[in-house]
């Protein structure tokens, strides 16, 4: 098979790669009926009236195939796998509550001396601007917290915090949670998805908070977070188990993880199984804070979409947001766009695709995310953001079905037998033209990509059985075809220079845009149907069908003699080129141990190719042999 791309277009493209960047991020969006421009978003403000936020809100995705793979990999794996992990203040309940600053589970409290409230409010004053400071390390910090959680619970004990003081100050407080939290989690309830609610704040708080505002409880619910123990009294007298603030909530996930109380005070139930947590391996975690990110550590999860919701200071954190979660919801949006992509996770097979809108620099692009999209996500990596991939994948494709094509109506390649006959029946060799043997031709066309094979093992080491595996069969291959041409084929006729050497360059960069498209998968989850030792087993069965089929060519001609003969033998009774099928096959392995994008390109377009240079050499033979056996076919027994 053979390669050809228009060499003028792959300079282009590569040149494009190196130099072209894209000073705006793209983000997808999934349809609201309102939405406002990045460029419509307060910067710095500490206050947004009711309808503005609403209006603002938008839900953001940064990298839209990710984000598809992942959602197809936790419908496939089922909802009996999934658990969500949310934080509870301004993740769970509003950033902005009639058009201030809502409550937090600790804020709210109010002692009954105010003097209490007043040296946790310096507390906060002092310890919160360290929480968030990028000069101190973690180590200092986690200390830092440690601290500031301690003071506030000693001060909460000190003060004498009763049940009544905490109804009384969840009943008077700025506290709401997000339109949707309700339906978010009767959905969950009915799929008996688990709920898993982190905070640093104080689970009592937390609990009376779920009573009071959402008026009923769901079974699948639990709380870590800080607990505290009140004597026969209901007066506050310490805390349970480890302190959790901000930094350290992973540690905790299970050991402390209780269901909501039907009153305070209640410590019924706090011994249930939460083992059953552990073989929830996919996690759907909302949260408002980047450090958030750390309380699904303590899983071993296999797949996680993380949700982040940034509530204010949009234009100054969206950035770090947009790297940090798969999806990020501005402005204190509401629950919504959650829930949606909670039912595209558990949705059958059947279900409607998502709308995705994509929004760029110049334009607004729809695209329909189908369920086609979904499943080739499942066999392969997502593809990274490279230009030159892209471009490559795309080239080799197109050029390649266009030599398909362009075979069939009797365009042939210059190196090929059939440029050879028609160029002797004219016996002229074009002017200023060098002309090779075909042996020392077919050298220079797989030499350099055997090389690239090779060198790829000291260029790219180590980089896993996949890669290893890769490296290998492109290696493989073309040692193959050097070997052939070295010792198995038997040539007639020549090539021209001119023609030799943009197939030359095209197979070079296929063997290594094939080991570049696999280094840069390094890192990205792993398709979640692993296809890489059924690509051995057919890329040896290729390789090895190829290679006799060949040889069985080669004894066609007896010493010294030119002239051409019907093969026989091996699939040669069923089709005229059984060594293109078993080439195909080969490169069907090659993209199933890769499993990134350009080698199933370059494959899909190396079958079209073979399928009209098949399709070709039947007629040709048929022309030249008036017994040849018209139940011969062209490729594939039978059939083509």
């Amino acid at each position: 098979m053979h390669l050809l791309l228009i060499t003028q277009m792959s300079y282009r493209f590569q040149l494009q790669a190196i130099t072209r960047h894209f000073p705006f991020p793209r983000f997808s969006h999934y349809n609201n009926s309102s939405r406002a421009s990045l460029s419509s978003f307060s910067c710095g403000k500490d206050y947004l009236e009711m309808e503005d936020m609403k209006e603002a809100s938008e839900l953001l995705v940064a990298d839209p195939v990710l984000l598809d793979k992942k959602i197809a990999a936790i419908r496939l794996a089922g909802s009996q796998k999934l658990q969500v992990i949310a934080d509870f203040d301004a993740t769970l309940t509003k950033f902005w509550v009639n058009g201030i600053r809502g409550q937090s589970s600790h804020g709210l409290l109010q002692q009954v001396n105010p003097e209490y409230d007043a040296k946790r409010q310096q507390l906060y004053e002092y310890y919160h601007p360290l929480e968030f400071s990028p000069t101190i390390g973690l180590e200092e910090k986690t200390k830092l917290m440690e601290e500031w959680c301690g003071k506030t619970h000693g001060l909460l004990v000190e003060g004498g915090l009763t049940y009544e003081s905490i109804r009384k100050s969840v009943a008077d407080s700025n506290t709401a949670f997000r339109e949707g939290v309700v339906e978010l989690f009767e959905f969950l309830e009915e799929r008996d998805i688990p709920v898993l609610i982190f905070s640093a704040g104080l689970a009592d708080v937390i609990e009376e908070v779920l009573r009071s505002k959402l008026h009923r409880s769901f079974k699948n619910v639990r709380i870590v977070s800080n607990r505290m123990v009140f004597d026969d009294d209901g007066r506050l007298v310490s805390f349970k188990g480890k302190l959790i603030h901000s930094l350290n909530k992973n540690e905790h996930a299970l050991d402390m993880a209780a269901p909501v109380h039907e009153q305070l005070g209640d410590m019924n139930g706090q011994t249930d199984d939460n083992t059953s947590f552990k073989k929830r391996t996919n996690v759907l975690l909302l949260g408002d804070h980047i450090g958030d990110l750390g309380m699904s550590d303590g899983l071993s999860y296999e797949t996680r979409i993380s949700v982040g919701f940034l509530n204010h200071n949009v234009e100054n954190s969206i950035s770090c947001y947009r790297e940090a979660f798969d999806v990020v919801l501005v402005n204190d949006a509401p629950m919504w766009g959650v829930i949606k992509l909670v039912s595209q996770m558990c949705s059958s097979m059947n279900t409607s695709p998502i709308i995705i809108e994509y929004r760029t620099l110049d334009r607004v692009l729809f695209c329909e995310s189908t369920m086609v999209m979904s499943a080739l996500l499942n066999i392969i990596f997502p593809p990274p953001p490279s230009l030159f991939l892209s471009a490559m994948s795309l080239i080799s494709f197109v050029s390649l079905a266009n030599a398909g094509f362009s075979e069939i109506k009797g365009k042939h390649l210059n190196y090929s037998k059939f440029w050879n006959v028609s160029n002797n029946k004219t016996n002229t060799t074009p002017k200023n033209q060098i002309k090779l043997s075909s042996r020392t031709g077919m050298l220079l066309l797989y030499t350099p990509a055997f090389l690239a094979g090779a060198a790829s093992f000291w260029i790219f080491p180590h980089e896993g059985i996949r890669s290893t595996f890769l490296q290998g069969a492109v290696t493989l291959h073309f040692f193959k075809r050097v070997f052939e041409v070295l010792f198995i084929h038997k040539y007639s006729g020549a090539m021209l220079l001119d023609s030799a050497l943009p197939i030359t360059l095209s197979y070079f960069l296929s063997a290594a845009t094939m080991i570049y498209a696999q280094h840069l998968a390094q890192g990205l989850p792993e398709p979640s149907i692993n296809l890489l030792y059924p690509g051995v087993v057919l890329f040896l069965v290729g390789m090895s069908g190829n290679f006799y089929h060949h040889y069985l060519l080669s004894k066609l001609r007896g010493k010294g003699e030119k002239e051409y003969k019907i093969p026989k033998g091996g699939l040669f009774d069923f089709v005229i080129c059984p060594h293109y099928l078993f080439e195909i096959i080969g490169f069907i392995g090659v993209s199933f141990i890769s499993q990134t994008l350009y080698p199933f390109s370059f494959t899909l377009g190396t079958t079209l190719y073979l399928m009209g240079r098949s399709y070709a050499t039947r007629r040709w033979y048929l022309s030249k042999f008036e017994d040849f056996p018209k139940d011969v076919k062209a490729l594939i027994p039978f059939v083509f």
